[in-house]
């Protein structure tokens, strides 16, 4: 039984030899899921596909979470979700239990994260990264898995109670009209997706209330200006313009934003051999960032409810006008796309800054795709980056800068749950 009362779906079995078998077989199916053969939906780049190989064939936790997001069409706020929590579940046992093989623990954490976060699942897929651990360390203490759930059950506390489970309720839109968003070809959705997305609770303190600058103007010179800079953009699109667009397309089905710029970090903390420690801190931090950005840029889009190109051209420019990628349903602006790759390459670029080019490159050309698949205005992009690096700095000082925030403020302890449960937010100093 968990803190609260609930029923641990999670308990470890000692497994036959048969059964550990079956587990490695499933372990295995869903690594060659993961491999530049079967997934088409990562940016083209070479070393960004190499990176997702590599992280879903040294992480299997990573790759069990982005065949799962595959094959259930998770949407990018929910992806966001499934990793920031396990990832920070990681870090916390990590943290609080010195005594035993890092990644063992990690692993042990990621298999009670991934059952409660996803309780219909075959729970055995999440056993088998746990078993494969605990084999190579020779085998867990007495009492490690109750000390893991000790770790991870404040974790899960802010998952119950973030937000993301409310009932689905529809919003009401603002009157339509030029410069307002409308439900868009081919779709057609009559609601945004996930309409509740824009109240999520958030993991860094301040992130909920971090603003964008004013959408631009409708009528407005600019606006012109930009209309017609969508519309012809996507009508002398260069091959090189195309590639950028499709490889960061992601749409329904891929490992969404927030699984590409995992498996880019992934990639790039396995490559440089950082200590197990180190490796999760980072990761904790670089998903609540992302999910934290997701959810801003939510609460911007709903904000303003602002038009997508395809409505304003066809209007005002060209009837028959045609964006290279599906228009997504939801307004336009802030770009999401933008939005979470900043704060990434920001939260990156804090840990190695060596590597800062390369972060914000690659936000950059996540950005800019949104234009070339004629789904975003230019300001969208530009904007939801600057939000995006707003939300990092948040994350960064409430986790690793002077003066960090107490847990308290991250998350509320279950009913009779010391505070002394929760360590992430404090700075403490990690083996280089």
């Amino acid at each position: 039984m968990n803190p609260s009362g609930h029923r641990v779906p999670w308990k470890l079995l000692s497994p036959s030899p048969i059964w550990a078998l079956v587990l490695a077989v499933q372990l295995g199916q869903a690594l060659a899921a993961d491999s530049p053969e079967h997934e088409t939906s990562l940016p083209a780049w070479a070393t960004v596909e190499s990176a997702s190989f590599h992280a879903s064939i040294v992480d299997p936790v990573h790759a069990l979470m982005t065949s799962v997001i595959r094959q259930r069409q998770l949407n990018p706020l929910r992806a966001a979700r499934l990793f920031a929590t396990v990832r920070v579940a990681q870090s916390e046992a990590i943290y609080r239990i010195a005594d035993v093989n890092a990644e063992a623990i990690s692993s042990l954490a990621a298999s009670q994260a991934l059952s409660w976060m996803l309780p219909l699942e075959d729970s055995t897929r999440w056993v088998a990264p746990a078993l494969l651990s605990a084999g190579r360390s020779g085998g867990l203490k007495a009492g490690t898995e109750a000390r893991v759930h000790s770790a991870v059950w404040p974790v899960l506390s802010h998952a119950i109670d973030d937000g993301a489970d409310a009932r689905r309720r529809p919003l009401i839109k603002p009157e339509p009209k030029p410069g307002i968003w409308l439900r868009t070809p081919p779709l057609f959705a009559e609601q945004p997706l996930e309409p509740q997305g824009a109240n999520w609770k958030p993991w860094c303190p301040g992130a909920d209330r971090i603003d964008a600058a004013p959408t631009v103007e409708h009528g407005s010179s600019q606006w012109h200006e930009e209309l017609r800079h969508v519309a012809t953009t996507t009508n002398s699109l260069t091959a090189d313009q195309k590639a950028v667009a499709q490889r960061w397309h992601l749409d329904a089905g891929s490992i969404t934003p927030p699984g590409v710029w995992n498996a880019i970090a992934t990639s790039y903390l396995l490559d440089g051999q950082y200590p197990v420690a180190k490796r999760h801190r980072v990761l904790a931090v670089l998903n609540m960032a992302v999910q934290d950005a997701l959810v801003a840029a939510w609460r911007i889009k709903l904000m303003y409810w602002s038009e997508r190109p395809i409505t304003a051209i066809r209007r005002e420019l060209d009837p028959g006008f045609e964006p290279l990628l599906v228009t997504p349903p939801f307004p336009g602006y802030v770009s999401a796309h933008s939005t979470v790759s900043a704060a990434a390459a920001g939260v990156l670029s804090h840990y190695f800054p060596e590597q800062r080019s390369r972060w914000h490159a690659l936000a950059r050309e996540a950005a800019v795709s949104r234009l070339y698949g004629g789904i975003h205005f230019a300001s969208d992009n530009e904007q939801g980056l600057e939000l995006g690096l707003q939300v990092a700095q948040a994350c960064l000082a409430a986790f690793e800068g002077a003066g960090t925030s107490e847990v308290s403020n991250l998350v509320t302890a279950p009913a009779g749950m010391s505070p002394d449960f929760f360590a992430l937010p404090h700075t403490r100093a990690l083996p280089e």
